[in-house]
């Protein structure tokens, strides 16, 4: 809490003695005591202060305190100011039940007893505090939830932007994929046609053996960036069929076979004698093996 902000009395007396006497009664840190000799200036000050109580005299020339208290009730601005009565006046039940009437919250009668004022002003000091205190945890906690909401719309933003960044990447990816595989195809084709036709020159064959693991190892990165696209976008499906794992191993075999090779590498392949049918996707549970070979070899 903002404990700088000041509390604002309001006193109202035609005789300066008065105020005077009220002002070096009440006077206190925080406190702010607005003085003023007629209805008329009581008015004004409280179109510009936030007051939190207002000790009025009764007998006053031009407009009294209850006249002053019923303007006071009549604005909106200052209908709930809590209105304490000075009376210097002797106790009339029908005066004090127009005082009630009015809105006052008290009667207190002249000469006042200081430590009785004192005491009941001390209490609207105190509500007035705890007011300012709710009031600033109110706009506080307004400010946090604006806070907070502010940062829930940017991170949605943010995460929709991620995602559509995502989903342009994923459309990249499977484009790039599918723009690589188509030269790969004839390039494996030509290499097919030189083993058939055999290499006379060793250097040759050679490269050509060169050409067709590299190829074939293109290829095989292209096919797994394919996979990881088709992943992304949830259009990655299974095959699901009998099948003999020994086929797969042997497939996955070839497939890492040039890398194993690269390497100088030796693989021994032990495999049971008798098939071994499951059923699976082919397709993938070679690459799974391959890929198991291949990153061994490497």
């Amino acid at each position: 809490m903002k404990m700088s902000a000041p509390v604002y009395f309001l006193l109202v007396d035609d005789l300066d003695d008065n105020l005077l006497a009220l002002e070096a009664l009440l006077r206190r840190d925080g406190l702010v005591l607005l003085k003023a000799r007629s209805g008329s200036e009581a008015l004004e000050l409280l179109l510009v202060h936030d007051v939190a109580l207002a000790l009025v005299d009764v007998h006053m020339p031009e407009m009294d305190g209850f006249e002053l208290a019923e303007l006071i009730r009549g604005s909106e601005k200052t209908r709930r100011v809590p209105i304490i009565f000075l009376t210097a006046g002797g106790p009339d039940e029908q005066r004090r039940f127009r005082g009630y009437e009015t809105g006052a919250v008290d009667f207190i009668r002249k000469p006042v007893e200081n430590d009785v004022l004192r005491s009941k002003v001390d209490v609207f000091y105190e509500l007035y505090r705890q007011r300012q205190e709710v009031a600033c945890q109110r706009d506080e906690l307004s400010a946090a939830t604006t806070e907070i909401g502010r940062l829930l719309t940017e991170s949605r933003r943010q995460a929709e932007e991620l995602r559509e960044m995502d989903q342009r990447k994923d459309e990249f990816l499977a484009t790039l994929a599918h723009e690589l595989r188509n030269p790969l195809a004839p390039i494996l084709n030509a290499v097919s046609v030189m083993q058939v036709r055999g290499m006379a020159d060793p250097i040759l064959e050679s490269m050509r053996e060169v050409i067709e693991r590299q190829t074939r190892h293109m290829a095989r990165l292209v096919d797994e960036l394919l996979d990881v696209s088709r992943i992304a976008t949830g259009k990655l499906s299974l095959q699901l069929k009998p099948m003999d794992l020994m086929t797969v191993v042997n497939r996955a075999v070839e497939v890492a076979r040039s890398t194993i090779d690269l390497h100088k590498h030796q693989l021994e392949v032990v495999l049971p004698t008798r098939p071994v049918l499951l059923e699976g996707d082919e397709v993938r549970l070679t690459q799974v093996f391959a890929n198991l070979l291949t990153n061994a070899a490497k």
